[in-house]
Parts: C-alpha cells; structure tokens; sequence
C-alpha cells in the first residue's frame, strides 16, 4: 500500500448557460469547462481527485430542465470522467444526479478507479428538504467505505455534515480519507469530521474554499482566491494517539528514527499524529515497538475510569 499519495481538489463556480434542447452542446460545453480546469491537479500526477457536488449540473436549469439534460448525457459524462482517471492513472470522485428505476433521482458521489471503471457510489442521505420533491429527490440510506490501493475511502455529501448521527456512522468505519463534494463548506465541521474520524479529510466545494484537513484536524492545504483548485501529498501512514502515557515513549521514538518519522502536534487538544516517513517502517510499528496505545484504546481506558470511580 502507498505510503503517500497526491490528492488534487477541485472547486470553481460551476458554470451557467442559457438552456437548449441541443444536449450534444450542453454536454460539450461542460466537459470543456472541466478539461481547463483539470490542468491544475494534473499537473500533479494526482492518485485521486474529488470534484464538487452536482459538479456537471447547470444550476440555472429548472427541474425538469436538468433531468432533460441529465437523461441524454448521464453516460457520456460517466465516459468523460471515467476517461480522466484512466488516462492519469487515477482515482476520481465526481457527484451528479443518477436517475434511478423507479424515476426517482439520487444525489450521487461516483468513485473510478485507476482504470476507469466505477468502484463504487455513495447516495446523498441528508437531502435538503426544499430540494427534494421540486427534484423527485430520494434519500441514500447507506454509509459504504471503499477499498482503494492506497487505503479506505469513504464520501459524505454537502448538508450531511451538519448532522451527529451521520459523523457517528463514519466514526465506526474509520476511513483513511473521507472525501467531501459540497455546495457548502462547513467551517469548523470539516476538521471536526476529521479528528473525530481519525481520517484524512477532503473538501471540494464549489466557489468556495477546498479545504484538506489532516487526521488531528490541522489544515494541510486550501484553495485561494486565485486557483481554484488544489494539490497536496498526504500521507496514509499515521496513528492517532494521546500525550498521556506517551511523553517519554513518543521521545523515546524519536530519538531512535529521527526523521524516519515525525510527531504532529495541533496544539491544544492533547493529541498528536504519529506518521512514519520512511518505506519499510510503519506508524503501526512505532507504535508498537514503543507501547504506545492509539486515541481511541486510550479514550477506554479513561472511560472505565470514570466508571469505577463514579460517586455513589
């Protein structure tokens, strides 16, 4: 599995154009927008890109407008993503409306894998309830987390961060990277989603900031008012663990491997992201090797502390 990996984000405005029943010109007008705006993250070789929600929806189409032009061209448009990964090598995530058989419609986040083909979808579960039957929109119900070469992968969709009872299933599942297409950001949410997950976390939201977060929820990278798009190494190889227990231990380990591995402090929190830097060694290793316990081991042994010594 790779140590680390670019991971590449995506967030201009999308664009609007008058609607025409030539969906032939709708289609290709959109894959040129996207073309352009790909050339930043390519650039980079990248090993997965994530790219806004509805990222290939015209937001000045009514209802049935959009469904028109999402019946005609959903394919191609799977096509011209699907080409995208395969001719750069690379994992894409791309969101967009999905009919489904019985005519209603799903909001959808697409994985592709490295060849092209699809990996797999994850369904919208927090619609927005104005946007629901003006779309005959239906709520995903699942949570599904896909095995990529370079880890777990998991996606969440705009308003689905705002609730915690949707955090508290991703909390269980413990992606390596949680991918985000949004038409919103989240602020502080995002990072919070992070740590909580002990994840990678990555924001690609349209005409706002694409925003990477790493696992004790410190920002890795962002957008600017200048590019809208960013490219970052994250690395997959890392630990969550507590400063308690651990000052000695955490040194102990450096002192041995030096810049073979690197302890990441956020500040404040008591927290730190043990990563190793080096092929051949683990932060699983380290951390055994110097009887560290990870966030969450810990975290149980302080809540049976709690519990044995709770007043009468």
């Amino acid at each position: 599995m790779a140590k680390f990996i670019q991971l590449g984000l995506l967030g201009p405005e999308i664009p609007k154009t008058p609607y025409t029943e030539d969906m032939d010109f709708l289609r290709e007008k959109m894959q040129q927008f996207w073309t352009h705006q790909l050339k930043g993250v390519l650039s980079d070789r990248p090993d997965i890109i994530a790219l806004p929600e509805m990222c290939d929806r015209y937001d000045n189409f009514t209802p049935p407008q959009r469904q028109a032009y999402f019946l005609a061209n959903g394919r191609a448009l799977f096509e011209f993503w699907s080409n995208v990964a395969r001719e750069n090598h690379c994992y894409v995530v791309y969101a967009t409306a999905v009919p489904m058989p019985d005519g209603t419609w799903r909001n959808a986040a697409i994985l592709l894998g490295r060849d092209g083909t699809e990996v797999g979808r994850y369904h919208k579960n927090c619609l927005v309830e104005i946007a629901v039957e003006p779309n005959n929109m239906r709520c995903g119900k699942d949570v599904p987390v896909f095995q990529c070469d370079f880890g777990r992968v998991a996606m969440a969709i705009c308003f689905d961060l705002n609730f915690p009872e949707m955090l508290a299933k991703y909390e269980k599942l413990r992606p390596n990277l949680i991918l985000f297409p949004s038409r919103y950001h989240g602020g502080y949410l995002q990072g919070h989603w992070a740590y909580s997950c002990r994840s990678w976390f990555g924001g690609a939201s349209a005409g706002l900031p694409c925003t990477v977060y790493n696992p004790v929820a410190m920002q890795c990278a962002a957008t600017t008012n200048y590019f809208p798009w960013t490219s970052t190494r994250i690395n997959m190889d890392y630990e969550v663990v507590h400063l308690n227990r651990h000052w000695e231990k955490l040194q102990a380990a450096r002192d041995k491997y030096g810049q073979a591995i690197r302890v990441l402090d956020p500040g404040l929190v008591g927290a730190v992201m043990v990563e190793s830097l080096q092929q051949g060694l683990s932060a699983a290793q380290v951390l055994e090797e110097f009887d560290i316990m990870r966030l969450d081991d810990y975290w149980a042994i302080e809540r049976a502390c709690w519990e044995r010594y709770q007043e009468d």
